[in-house]
């Protein structure tokens, strides 16, 4: 394999998870501002990573229906991204909503 070619596949691929992971971070600052729910960011990057062609495709037509598109994966991502329960084990959240302010 040339260099040429494995610098253009490790660029690509360094910028399909900086895409994935500003858009996972934004939309779980969301969720958290909003209605106060944490979310996996393994179960939401892997929604996100799935979504980049299609995000791809959105970039190029307007936006009402860039803004669309995005609402669509915020409830997605609201719907089967939450973060799972575990026995007997505190989360951040559960330990931060504790502290006195």
């Amino acid at each position: 394999m040339k260099k040429e070619r494995l610098d253009c596949h490790l660029y690509g691929t360094l910028i399909s998870i900086l895409i994935s992971s500003t858009i996972t971070f934004k939309i779980r600052n969301l969720l958290y501002q909003k209605e106060r729910k944490e979310i996996s960011e393994y179960k939401t990057m892997y929604i996100v990573k799935e979504a980049l062609p299609t995000i791809y495709l959105h970039l190029f037509e307007t936006h009402e229906k860039i803004t669309a598109f995005f609402d669509g994966l915020y409830d997605l991502i609201r719907k089967n991204g939450k973060k799972s329960k575990r026995d007997k084990k505190s989360s951040p959240l559960d330990i931060l909503e504790t502290l006195p302010c």
